[in-house]
């Protein structure tokens, strides 16, 4: 390869001026009418504004909560790496 078609070449990587590198599909892309219908102000059934009460952060308090209504109170147990898996096989 010569140089100048290695510059060719290396030039072609180059993005244009004011180009945009990052790209995002999906719900995060800009045009997505999904990420612009989610507010955790308006309520979603009637639209009206939404205040919070209270912020639950006593661990015992969450688990009775969660227990209530029937909800798991506890994080299911984490799978061990699979890296840890691979070296033992």
């Amino acid at each position: 390869m010569s140089t100048l078609q290695f510059m060719q070449r290396l030039a072609a990587l180059v993005p244009r001026l004011r180009l945009h590198l990052t790209r995002f599909h999906g719900v995060l892309a800009p045009s997505s009418t999904t990420a612009t219908k989610i507010d955790v102000e308006d309520c979603p059934n009637c639209g009206g504004s939404l205040t919070t009460i209270t912020a639950i952060l006593e661990q015992p308090v969450i688990e009775k909560v969660l227990t209530h209504l029937w909800l798991q109170a506890r994080a299911p147990p984490r799978a061990p790496a699979r890296g840890s898996q691979l070296r033992a096989a």
